[in-house]
């Protein structure tokens, strides 16, 4: 069994509570993740994007159940102020705490709170670190997580060292999805790379809503084409304007085109476009070993690296 202490609420006037997708509640998150990564520039665990896609893709059946938001979303508060939240992404045994850089202290709490609401559900619980988050580290060694051989990498990238890059003469055209439009097609590109067991319908459905997060934007939506209008590769970029920052997301390519330096081009041309767009900085993370060596090699200007944490039940 997890070792269990009561929830009690720390110094300040912190309180605790779960999430409330009905409440202004998300919005306040995307706040504080905007804030966070402002005062800790690369090292911060999580982005904007990856946030958005948190409430908006619902790929799995745990994400289109609304209850599993509340149940397994929690926030701490000083007065109207966010301090911190724990989640679960896809609803599952891995959970990410986020703590703003003045509450540290709460992350006992939170872990607290973790095996308190995963207790008898899962055997193993898996979180993650990056490599200067000094205080969670020493929380979830207090409460007995040790890190395993789980790794990812996140490369940083300033743009405009690729604004003159210029594609291979191929016969393909780089596309923004302003440009193409074809949604469907690019429903089969992510399919085959990423197979499902899910119908084509419920399949556009899911691609639908998950497009309906504020952070998307077609122009940066991209998909290479060959001469007859099939996509053989993307790529898409979730821009923080505030910070000036993008993440490189959803990184594909059709199973009988891969390895070939197809994803290269799309990344390497998203690069190109946010330089043009004024984006100064972007990130691509990679945590299976093909994405590592790809990410690695594209002239990034800085490594991040991240540390998986796992306890299993007694």
């Amino acid at each position: 069994m997890w070792t269990k202490k009561p929830l009690t609420s720390p110094p300040m006037s912190i309180t605790n509570r779960p999430f409330d997708p009905a409440s202004p509640d998300f919005e306040q998150m995307c706040q504080f993740i905007v804030s966070q990564h402002a005062q800790n520039q690369h090292f911060y665990s999580w982005h904007l994007g990856r946030l958005m896609d948190w409430r908006y893709n619902q790929h799995n059946q745990t994400k289109q159940n609304a209850d599993n938001f509340v149940r397994l979303t929690h926030l701490w508060q000083m007065a109207n102020e966010l301090a911190g939240f724990a989640l679960s992404e896809d609803f599952d045994d891995h959970f990410y705490l986020f703590a703003s850089n003045q509450h540290q202290d709460l992350y006992p709490q939170m872990l607290n709170w973790v095996q308190s609401s995963w207790d008898k559900v899962y055997p193993t619980l898996t979180t993650w670190t990056v490599e200067n988050e000094l205080s969670l580290k020493q929380a979830l060694t207090d409460a007995g997580f040790e890190p395993n051989n789980q790794i990812e990498k996140t490369r940083v990238f300033e743009t405009i060292n690729y604004l003159n890059y210029q594609m291979p003469d191929l016969d393909l055209t780089l596309q923004s999805l302003t440009q193409n439009r074809d949604y469907a097609e690019q429903a089969k590109l992510r399919s085959d790379a990423w197979p499902h067991q899910r119908p084509r319908k419920t399949n556009l459905l899911i691609r639908a809503q998950t497009r309906l997060a504020p952070i998307y934007r077609a122009d940066f939506d991209f998909v290479l084409v060959d001469a007859n209008g099939r996509q053989i590769s993307g790529a898409e970029a979730f821009i923080d304007w505030t910070n000036q920052t993008a993440e490189i997301e959803r990184v594909c390519t059709l199973r009988e085109y891969q390895n070939q330096g197809y994803a290269k081009i799309v990344i390497l041309s998203c690069l190109k476009k946010l330089a043009q767009a004024g984006i100064p900085t972007a990130y691509i993370t990679g945590g299976r070993e093909q994405t590592i060596y790809l990410y690695g090699n594209l002239g990034h200007s800085q490594e991040v690296n991240r540390q998986e944490w796992e306890k299993t039940r007694d």
